[in-house]
């Protein structure tokens, strides 16, 4: 099922298929919701977007203006540039990040953090036009927060992704 509005476009109950969304807006919201085995591609500039309740999905997100939110996502691997992630209930997934802030999560297992390895012809254009093309923006993604875990050792939730496990993608 797929709907929008004018403020968000509402992609939901898809099952093992490629799902490429090219009629996003720059300032336009996006929600994955209840998606399982699939190939997700918004190589354009979106507003916010949000994944609820994925399993076992690849996704490729272009330059996100404003925040990317996690609920519930298991066992994916997340391509995102974004001013922000928040990550909640979620486990063994990989994320390559091109973020402008500390990557934050709360209640999830076997996470792993990467630069953000997508590249794709209009990537830098709208990097730039989304605000997103800081240089802090190559390091952010490994200074990672476990608001559930306060000590000053590294928490047992996450960890870097090991170079030779990494994966590019030029799209």
């Amino acid at each position: 099922k797929m709907s929008s509005d004018r403020n968000e476009l509402l992609v939901s109950d898809k099952h093992d298929s490629t799902l490429a969304v090219d009629e996003v807006g720059a300032d336009q919201d996006v929600r994955f919701m209840d998606v399982s085995g699939c190939e997700i591609k918004v190589l354009h500039q979106s507003g916010s977007v949000r994944f609820i309740n994925l399993r076992n999905c690849r996704v490729y997100i272009g330059p996100v203006a404003g925040s990317c939110f996690f609920e519930n996502c298991h066992e994916c691997q997340f391509y995102i540039a974004s001013r922000q992630v928040r990550i909640h209930d979620s486990t063994s997934c990989d994320f390559y990040l091109h973020v402008l802030s500390r990557p934050i999560f709360e209640h999830c297992s076997k996470l792993r953090f990467a630069p953000y390895l997508l590249d794709y012809s209009s990537l830098a254009g709208q990097l730039e036009a989304a605000g997103l093309d800081a240089p802090r923006a190559a390091d952010c993604w490994r200074d990672v927060d476990d608001f559930r875990w306060l000590r000053q050792q590294q928490s047992p939730n996450w960890c870097i992704l090991p170079e030779a496990e990494r994966v590019k993608h030029r799209l």
